[in-house]
């Protein structure tokens, strides 16, 4: 008896333990699909809010923002801009902008806006835009005219950074690439500060992939520069993540060419070492081109058959720079040749070292229509030989330590000069 009531006495003891147990288990499980439908709940509420921000976006009519795009755009870039026409935006299936009669102002001073495009479209790759960087996977412009100029003080209307003046509060724009562009019915006018050498590059077509991996990028242009035709074609290969190996053959009228090498720190502006092939069957094509008003006497000493290689080194707008020029050219009156260097950038005032340096030599056995081309006579022809070291810039050059020799069978001629 004693055993039993003692057994029963335990069984009362622990039967309220197990239902205590049993109690905080099931609030457990409770508790459990509680924050189980609270998380269901928010990720469902964050989808439908994401959903419904895709869908505002994707059906918003943008064109009633254009003025406030074009503000914004106004205020990073420091300069104009204007929207005329037509404003689109969508996020699916491709990320796209589209821009109708886009005007991007030059600064005060400049008569023409630096770029005008009757319709630009732009695909962004959205996930790039979470690393700080903006990649365009295609970039299509509609008839646009960009009118590069240089002013009588050296100003250049497309130097952003030398007419910049952003607010305080503006933040730097993100680092852009653009893996590809295609460009129908454009035109590319350049006006220096010798207002006589106006140039125009019209473009019916051209097509440029940037190369990614293994990859070839391509580039394709047909157009014409100064009423001359002109035909490029190219590829272009990534060695590394900076540096690319450019191979481009081009015809430009009578011009036959070919440019090939490296391309390096691309990114970072370029730093190009390049090897130059060029030949014509008439010197004048090239020459026009550089000089559009070259003048009849210049015209017909130079028409015949040249060649020039030479070396492109250096990086725009700082140090780029054509390197051991060599120049054969074979015409009726004249034969010449020349070695030297020139640079492709504006030299400034503080410059010592002119622009170009040639050592010339040019020979002719028709001496006396050379001297009547220049307004002279001589009673007698013959043949001369003329050496020099050309520097200068174009329209600003001059020729030093001239050595002259001519002879005939009647008289010899030697002078220094």
């Amino acid at each position: 008896m004693g055993r039993e009531r003692y057994l029963r006495y335990l069984n009362v003891g622990l039967q309220p333990r197990d239902t205590c147990r049993t109690k905080f288990t099931d609030t457990q499980q409770s508790i459990l699909k509680l924050l189980k439908r609270l998380i269901l709940s928010a990720v469902s509420a964050l989808l439908v809010l994401l959903l419904v921000a895709v869908l505002a976006l994707q059906y918003l009519d943008w064109n009633r923002y254009r003025t406030s795009l074009a503000h914004w755009a106004t205020t990073a870039l420091g300069r104009s801009v204007v929207i005329e026409n037509h404003l689109a935006f969508q996020l699916w299936p491709v990320m796209r902008l589209q821009l109708g009669g886009l005007r991007l102002g030059s600064p005060d001073g400049f008569a023409a806006d630096l770029l005008k495009a009757e319709m630009i479209t732009v695909e962004i790759e959205p996930l790039a835009l979470l690393t700080g960087t903006a990649v365009v996977n295609h970039l299509a412009l509609k008839r646009p005219v960009l009118h590069l100029e240089t002013d009588s003080e050296g100003r250049s209307n497309w130097h952003f950074r030398q007419w910049q003046q952003r607010p305080v509060y503006a933040r730097p724009l993100p680092p852009i690439v653009v893996r590809e562009t295609v460009l129908a019915g454009g035109q590319i006018l350049y006006q220096p500060r010798n207002r006589r050498h106006r140039h125009a590059l019209s473009l019916s077509q051209m097509t440029f992939t940037l190369p990614e991996g293994a990859g070839d990028g391509r580039l394709d242009v047909i157009g014409a520069l100064n009423d001359s035709d002109l035909v490029l074609r190219g590829s272009l290969r990534a060695v590394t993540d900076s540096d690319v190996k450019a191979v481009l053959d081009f015809q430009l009228g009578s011009v036959t060419g070919t440019v090939d090498g490296m391309v390096r720190e691309v990114m970072s502006g370029g730093n190009a070492d390049m090897q130059l092939h060029l030949e014509t069957a008439d010197l004048r094509t090239v020459a026009k081109l550089v000089v559009p008003h070259l003048s009849s006497r210049m015209a017909t000493l130079l028409a015949g058959k040249a060649n020039l290689t030479g070396r492109i080194r250096g990086r725009p707008e700082r140090d780029l720079r054509v390197e051991a020029v060599d120049v054969e050219l074979q015409s009726p009156l004249i034969r010449l040749t020349a070695s030297g260097s020139v640079s492709l950038v504006r030299p400034t005032r503080r410059a010592t070292r002119s622009a170009a340096q040639f050592q010339v030599l040019v020979e002719t056995d028709r001496l006396s229509e050379v001297v009547n081309l220049y307004r002279g006579r001589l009673p007698f022809d013959g043949e001369a030989q003329a050496t020099g070291m050309l520097t200068g810039t174009l329209g600003n050059y001059r020729i030093d330590g001239i050595e002259l020799k001519a002879h005939s069978g009647l008289a010899e001629l030697a002078a220094t000069g």
